[in-house]
C-alpha cells in the first residue's frame, strides 16, 4: 500500500464511488488507478489526485467547472480545467451496434492510453526500446515466451556460432523498427504537408505495433528451413491450424484471448475489445478465402481499412526487413552500415489503384480526397528545402539519390542471403534437417508440435522410429555435415528452349516434392550400397524465400506512384537487374551423402563417379561440379555389374559377355530393390537358357 492509495481509499469511502468510477473521475485507464494501491503515481498523476482530494475538502470541486447535459443526448459533458486550458470529456458509454462497426473502434483517448510508455527493455542492436502494459502482457505469454526457444536463424549456428539469437529478440526489434517508421511517417507528413499524405493516428499505429510484435508467432522450430527450403508443410500464418491456436480461442496458447482480457480489465467494453481482436486478425493473417473464410482476398492489402499498417510491418522495405538485417549480420560477425537514411523519406500517401491493376507502368495515383483511397507506404524521391537567403521561400528538390540507398538496401539483403541464408555449409545442414523430418514418423501438422522448442524437435526426431532419421540426426548434431556430389545450378527460364521448358514446367515440381526426393533418396542408397540416412536432396524454393522488392516511389508531389523498378533511369535499371539476377543464381539443386558412407574428397575415385552418374540419371540434368559430369557408369551398368558380381560369387558360374548385353539392353519397371531384383531374374532367366 502506499500514502495516496490510502487517501483515495478514504476519498472512496466518503463519496461512495467504486474504481472504475473514480478513475473515470480523474479522468485515467482503470488499470493506471490500480497500480496506484501498489507504487506511486507520476507527478502529473499526483497533481490531479490532489485536486480531487482537495476539492472534497472545500467542497468546492475545482477541476469541476460546470456540468451541463448534452443538448439531443441527455450525457453529461463535464469541462475540465487542466493546466489551465479549458476541455472538455465525456464519460464512458457502452456504444451502440451501429457505433460498433464504425472504424477505428477504439476512440483517440482509449488508443493513446494504450500506447503509454511503460517500460524499456535493452537490447544489443537498438539499445533502449521502449513497451507498452498491454505489449508486456503479450511478451508475457506462453506464446510469446516460446518464442526465446526458437532460433532465428536455425541451423546456421553450425556456421556461425554467435548466430543464436532468438526469433523472441527479433521480434522486440521489430516492434522497435516499427515504431521508428511510424515517427519518420508522422514527421514527414508535418514537413511535407502534402494533401495526399496521411498521419498515422492512434489505433492504426496501436495495430502496426501489436502486429510487429505477433509477426513471428507462427514460425515453428527451423521454420524456414523446413517450411520454405524443404517445403514440407505450409509456412507460419498460412497454416490455418497454428492460425487458430496462435490467434484463436484456445484457452492456454491463444494471445489474442490474452489480448481481449487484458483490454477488459483496462476498461475497454466487450464489444470494442472483440473488435481489436478480430483487426489484429485480419492484419496478420493473409487475405486468403481458402485459409481464412473470415477475410477473403479481393485486393490485398488495399481491401483492408489501412494497408500501410502491412506495409509497415512486413512488406518491402518494413520493420521486419530492418530488424533482420541489423541483427543477422550483426551476430553473424557481418557488421555492415545500418543505410537507414532512406527510411526518412517514407510517407503513407492516400492513394487509388490506376486503371489496368499491378500490370499497369504507373500502379497509383495519388489522391487529396479524404473519402477516396487508402494510404500505402511511399518512398518520396523528392524534399522542400528553404532558399538560403533571408526570406527565402520553399522550393523542391530532387533527392534521386534516394533510390540509389533503395537499391543499396537491396544489395544488402543480397549479400545477408549469399553469405548467411544460402551459405554452402548451411545448406548442407538445411538438407540433413529436411532429409530427416521428409522420413520421420513424426509430422508437423499438431499442437505438439507447434509449440516445439528447437531442442524438443531435436530430440523427438533423435527418437523417432525411422532408421534414416536417426542417422540423420546423428550426424547433424555431432557437425558431420553432408557434402555436395551432385549439383544442378541456376538456368534463366527460356520458352526457345525445350530442356529448360522441361527443367521448370516438368522436373522442378518433382525436386519441390518431398516425397519424390524421399523416394529418391532411399533409391540412390540402395544401388549405391550406402547404409539408411547418408543421402538428402536439397532443393529450395526457386524464389530464395526473398519476397519481390516492390517499392512504391513517388518523384514529385502531384506525380505518379510507381514501383521502383518502373521509375529507375536506365543506369539504376540495370544496377537493380543485375542483384535480382544474383539473387535468381543462389538457387541450386544439391544432393549430398554422408563423408563416412563416400570418401567424396577423392573425386575422381570410381565410386564417386559412379554415384554422380546415378544422380543425373535420376535428377535427368547433367553434373554442374565440372569434376564429375559426364563421369561414371550408367544406371543399368551399375545395377547390372552388381547383379552379376553377385551371380558369380554365389558359385553359380561365370555369365558370358554377351549376357551382359543383353542384361543391359533389356527395359525394366520398378525403383530401388525392385529394380534390382528385376535385373536378378532377368540374368537367372538369360543363365538358364545358356
Amino acid at each position: 500500500m502506499s500514502y495516496w492509495s490510502d487517501r483515495l481509499d478514504g476519498y472512496m469511502k466518503k463519496t461512495g464511488l467504486s474504481k472504475k468510477q473514480l478513475s473515470e473521475r480523474l479522468g485515467v485507464a482503470y488499470n493506471t488507478l490500480v497500480k496506484w494501491w501498489h507504487r506511486d503515481p507520476s507527478p502529473e498523476h499526483v497533481l490531479k489526485i490532489q485536486r480531487l482530494l482537495d476539492s472534497r475538502e472545500s467542497t468546492t470541486m475545482d477541476i469541476f467547472q460546470e456540468s451541463t447535459v448534452s443538448p439531443g443526448t441527455g450525457s453529461i459533458v463535464v469541462e475540465v480545467v487542466k493546466e489551465g486550458i479549458m476541455q472538455t470529456s465525456h464519460p464512458t458509454e457502452s456504444p451502440t451496434d451501429n457505433e460498433q462497426k464504425e472504424y477505428p473502434p477504439l476512440s483517440k483517448e482509449e488508443a493513446e492510453n494504450l500506447l503509454s510508455q511503460h517500460e524499456v527493455i535493452r537490447d544489443p542492436i537498438h539499445q533502449d526500446i521502449w513497451i507498452t502494459t498491454l505489449e508486456r502482457a503479450i511478451i508475457d505469454s506462453p506464446a510469446f515466451q516460446r518464442l526465446r526457444r526458437l532460433s532465428q536463424l536455425g541451423p546456421t549456428q553450425l556456421v556461425y556460432p554467435g548466430a543464436s539469437h532468438s526469433r523472441l529478440t527479433h521480434s522486440i526489434g521489430t516492434l522497435h523498427c516499427a515504431e521508428q517508421l511510424v515517427q519518420i511517417v508522422n514527421h514527414n507528413y508535418e514537413v511535407y504537408s502534402q494533401p495526399s499524405l496521411i498521419r498515422i493516428d492512434p489505433y492504426p499505429h496501436l495495430l502496426i505495433r501489436i502486429c510487429a510484435l505477433l509477426h513471428d508467432v507462427a514460425h515453428i522450430p527451423f521454420g524456414h528451413t523446413l517450411e520454405n527450403e524443404g517445403n514440407l508443410t505450409k509456412g507460419e500464418w498460412s497454416d490455418p491450424s497454428r492460425a487458430e491456436l496462435w490467434l484463436g480461442n484456445d484457452p492456454y496458447w491463444s494471445i489474442t484471448n490474452r489480448m481481449r482480457q487484458f483490454l477488459i480489465d483496462w476498461g475497454i467494453s466487450d464489444s470494442k475489445a472483440d473488435q481489436v481482436v478480430k483487426d489484429v486478425r485480419r492484419y496478420i493473417l493473409p487475405g486468403d478465402s481458402e485459409r481464412h473464410p473470415d477475410f477473403p482476398m479481393s485486393d490485398y492489402p488495399m481491401d483492408l481499412d489501412c494497408p500501410f499498417v502491412v506495409d509497415l510491418v512486413g512488406n518491402t522495405l518494413c520493420a521486419d526487413l530492418l530488424d533482420y538485417l541489423a541483427r543477422d549480420m550483426y551476430f553473424c560477425g557481418l557488421p555492415e552500415r545500418s543505410g537507414d537514411r532512406v527510411v526518412k523519406y517514407l510517407a503513407v500517401v492516400r492513394g487509388t489503384r490506376r486503371q489496368g491493376g499491378l500490370a499497369a507502368e504507373e500502379e497509383f495515383q495519388a489522391s487529396d480526397n479524404p473519402a477516396i483511397g487508402k494510404g500505402r507506404v511511399v518512398l518520396l524521391a523528392y524534399r522542400f528545402e528553404r532558399e538560403h537567403f533571408a526570406g527565402g521561400n520553399l522550393k523542391l528538390v530532387p533527392k534521386s539519390e534516394i533510390l540509389s540507398e533503395a537499391i543499396d538496401l537491396l544489395r544488402r539483403r543480397f549479400a545477408l542471403a549469399e553469405k548467411v541464408y544460402f551459405h554452402r555449409t548451411k545448406t548442407s545442414a538445411s538438407a540433413m534437417l529436411i532429409s530427416a523430418l521428409g522420413s520421420a514418423s513424426m509430422k508437423l501438422n499438431d499442437n505438439n508440435t507447434y509449440i516445439m522448442s528447437d531442442s524438443d524437435f531435436i530430440s523427438k526426431l533423435r527418437v523417432d522410429n525411422s532408421e534414416r532419421t536417426k542417422h540423420l540426426i546423428e550426424a547433424y548434431e555431432a557437425r558431420r555435415l553432408y557434402k555436395p556430389v551432385y549439383k544442378l545450378n541456376y538456368r534463366e527460364p527460356r520458352e526457345d528452349d525445350p530442356g529448360l521448358l522441361k527443367l521448370w514446367r516438368v522436373m522442378y515440381p518433382k525436386y519441390r516434392d518431398s516425397k519424390w526426393r524421399k523416394d529418391r533418396e532411399q533409391e540412390l542408397e540402395t544401388i549405391a550400397e550406402l547404409p539408411r540416412g547418408s543421402i538428402a536432396i536439397y532443393c529450395p524454393d526457386n524464389n530464395m524465400n526473398l519476397k519481390q522488392f516492390e517499392m512504391l516511389v513517388q518523384s514529385h508531389p502531384t506525380g505518379e506512384i510507381k514501383y521502383l523498378k518502373n521509375i529507375l533511369d536506365p543506369s539504376r535499371k540495370r544496377e537493380m537487374d543485375a542483384i535480382n539476377e544474383r539473387f535468381a543464381q543462389l538457387w541450386k539443386l544439391q544432393v549430398f551423402v554422408d563423408p563416412d558412407a563416400l570418401d567424396v574428397s577423392l573425386v575422381s575415385s570410381d565410386p564417386v563417379c559412379d554415384f554422380s552418374a546415378l544422380c543425373e540419371s535420376f535428377i535427368e540434368f547433367p553434373n554442374d561440379i565440372p569434376e564429375l559430369q559426364g563421369q561414371g557408369r550408367h544406371l543399368q551398368d551399375q545395377i547390372a555389374d552388381r547383379v552379376i558380381t553377385e551371380w558369380e560369387q554365389a558359385g553359380k558360374g561365370a555369365v558370358p559377355h554377351h549376357v551382359y548385353n543383353e542384361l543391359v539392353k533389356a527395359s525394366y519397371k520398378g525403383s530401388g530393390s525392385e529394380l534390382i531384383e528385376a535385373f536378378r531374374n532377368r540374368l537367372k532367366a538369360l543363365m538358364e537358357t545358356e
